[in-house]
């Protein structure tokens, strides 16, 4: 850099600092909201702390949703397909909730970490409906947003005959398939 008039050299610094800045904002952007939650056995949880042990999904839901209900069947499935040295774990905090969420919970079956009171987390993931679902790898980086997952499915001629529920049940297997397609990834295609 000898060679470089010192000019040049104060712009080069100037990019290249600017080039680490963006970097980390772009890194930090990707980054899964750490958060502490009360579960619904009292156990606290720290979410930084907890996911390391594998990859993670994080729910936010509410038992009003007739797209999360539709959902959750497929992430129960894949929370016992995804067991072994380093298993799966899925977080579900309840959403703008007026029902009972751990009494649904317990009546369906579902073995997800319960929190019925999410405070703030839901601001902190930019949770703007239900179902929110991110899939969070070990290092705590966020690699599948399901607000980012698009389908054609508005495209089908009957789409708009339909009810909530029935546009659920069409929509959760593909939103079940794209959040596999990412675990698979995280886990080496099994």
């Amino acid at each position: 850099m000898s060679s470089i008039a010192p000019r040049s050299r104060a712009l080069l610094l100037t990019v290249a600092l600017l080039v680490g800045l963006l970097g980390a904002q772009i890194t930090f952007a990707n980054d899964a909201p750490n958060w502490r939650l009360t579960d619904a056995t009292g156990q606290e949880y720290a979410f930084h702390e907890e996911h390391p042990k594998g990859p993670s999904i994080v729910l936010f839901w509410a038992t009003w949703c007739p797209y999360c209900k539709a959902l959750m069947p497929h992430l129960q499935s894949m929370l016992e397909e995804y067991q072994g040295e380093k298993p799966l774990r899925v977080f579900a905090i309840s959403y703008r909730e007026d029902g009972d969420p751990l009494k649904y919970l317990e009546r369906q079956g579902y073995s997800f970490i319960a929190f019925p009171e999410g405070g703030d987390v839901p601001a902190s993931y930019n949770v703007s409906g239900t179902p929110g679902v991110f899939v969070v790898d070990e290092s705590g980086r966020i690699v599948l947003n399901l607000y980012q997952v698009t389908s054609r499915m508005a495209e089908d001629p009957a789409w708009d005959s339909l009810n909530n529920r029935q546009k659920a049940a069409r929509r959760a297997p593909y939103w079940g398939a794209r959040i596999r397609e990412a675990l698979d990834t995280l886990y080496g295609a099994r």
